[in-house]
């Protein structure tokens, strides 16, 4: 169990810990003492802000893989011999501040299009806030989206070079920091307002502090010429994977938004909060795995393909024991918490809330199973999360017009089954020549589990 846990693992539980508490915590603030709208416009602005970091297009596992592989002393590809390390990040940097300005000036124009009904819903709930307030808001929360998606760059330096503690414990310090001063400002100030401002403030300072350790870790002088076909080798594996993320988090952060352009309030807030909980047991589950790829990487190019199966398919039963765990937990205390809170946390009833959580239990599944057949630096995530998201729309399309919430977690359920898993396990099957073996079987069983959430 040790080798399973170690600082780097540690570091990033805190780092989601100080992101996930301001939700756990605000959320049931908000609900007793702002009108619903409120609360939902909130959380509209973090799917948002959620949505924005995918535009990272995978470039912060591709950079991850390439310094993996120059550290392992081998070459990232045949085209890319006597690349060095200073033109890998020279390019990162240029790519990766492209893409926040963007997802800046693309979410000025196009997210404001989805972001107006449910902010006039907002203002029409509270004779505190105004038109200008909100927007000035909006343009704010954009700014800081597009600096957390440039924060990226840095993240891919230090877990290339397996630093992921001194990456994860300053994110930690930064988040922490700010989740005190956004706490401050809402019990002592009572202000919707300055509070957002604040909550959404912490890329900002995550850049300072990545920044600042960067620079002392003088690896990198710019250099006087850079190799020009490196873009070409570090998009032909990026846009792949990247397309493959922007399609995943669509159906989850965007399913959300579309929601509340459509049912009440009430139906709209259970959805979100049902969503973030489950994005919330995401985030706490994936570092077992993701933590190890730089190591993966590193072995699967010096070793060979073979030796990663061990560590892989224990990381991906501890990563699912956890999620199963953790969707226990929350559907076995929440009705115990809402007793001692005036206004409950609503999440989906019993039945859309099963469904939803085997199909992101087999999302999840689908997903170890690429990033395992990503170590190869063949990207085939646009091709199995095109296919999921294609279902997911016709499957959607005809169901949630007749059954609402519950059609969109049958879609859910449906596509991430039928499709995303089977794609999936045939990629990783195929490529390391291997059977489905016991740990398969039982991987494929784990998802089911969740049904017992119906008699509980």
């Amino acid at each position: 169990m040790s080798s399973l846990i170690d600082k780097g693992l540690f570091a990033t539980w805190l780092s989601i810990a100080v992101k996930i508490i301001p939700v756990a915590a605000i959320l049931p603030y908000l609900l007793i003492n702002y009108e619903k709208p409120i609360s939902n416009f909130w959380l509209i602005l973090i799917s948002f802000t959620s949505f924005g970091l995918v535009f990272e297009f995978g470039l912060t596992s591709t950079f991850e893989r390439f310094i993996a592989y120059l550290r392992s002393g081998k070459n990232i590809s045949e085209n890319s011999k006597g690349l060095t390390l200073n033109e890998i990040i020279f390019t990162s940097k240029r790519l990766f501040f492209l893409l926040s300005a963007i997802v800046f000036f693309g979410f000025l124009v196009l997210g404001s299009l989805f972001i107006l009904t449910p902010m006039n819903l907002a203002i029409e709930a509270s004779i505190y806030l105004t038109l200008p307030n909100m927007v000035c808001l909006w343009i704010y929360v954009i700014f800081c989206t597009s600096i957390g998606l440039f924060n990226f760059f840095y993240s891919s330096i230090f877990r290339g070079f397996n630093k992921i503690y001194e990456y994860r414990i300053r994110e930690s310090i930064a988040y922490g920091f700010i989740l005190l001063l956004a706490l401050s400002a809402l019990l002592i100030l009572n202000d919707f307002i300055i509070f957002a401002y604040i909550y959404f403030s912490s890329p900002l300072i995550v850049l300072l502090l990545l920044r600042n350790k960067f620079n002392n870790l003088k690896i990198y002088t710019q250099p006087k010429t850079h190799d020009k076909n490196l873009l070409q080798t570090i998009w032909g594996s990026a846009w792949r994977s990247g397309l493959g993320v922007l399609i995943s988090s669509a159906m989850i952060n965007f399913s959300g938004i579309v929601v509340a352009q459509f049912l009440n309030p009430s139906s709209t807030s259970a959805f979100l909060v049902s969503l973030r909980i489950l994005q919330s047991f995401i985030a706490i589950c994936n570092p077992i795995y993701y933590v190890k790829i730089p190591r993966l990487a590193y072995l699967y190019k010096s070793t060979g393909p073979s030796s990663v199966l061990s560590e892989a398919s224990a990381r991906k039963l501890v990563t699912l024991f956890l999620y199963l765990l953790l969707i226990y937990s929350i559907t076995t205390l929440l009705p115990y918490i809402n007793k001692f809170i005036n206004e409950p946390i609503v999440i989906l009833d019993k039945l859309s809330w099963c469904i939803l959580c085997i199909g992101f239990l087999f999302e999840r599944l689908s997903g170890l199973y690429i990033q395992t057949f990503s170590l190869s630096n063949i990207i085939v995530w646009h091709r199995v999360n095109l296919a999921t998201f294609l279902s997911f729309i016709f499957i959607s399309s005809l169901l949630f017009p007749a059954y609402s919430s519950l059609g969109i977690c049958l879609a859910f359920f449906i596509s991430y089954f039928l499709v995303n898993y089977f794609l999936s396990i045939y990629y990783y099957l195929k490529h390391y020549e291997i059977t489905f073996s016991k740990n398969d079987i039982v991987l494929f069983f784990m998802p089911f589990s969740a049904l017992g959430i119906l008699i509980i």
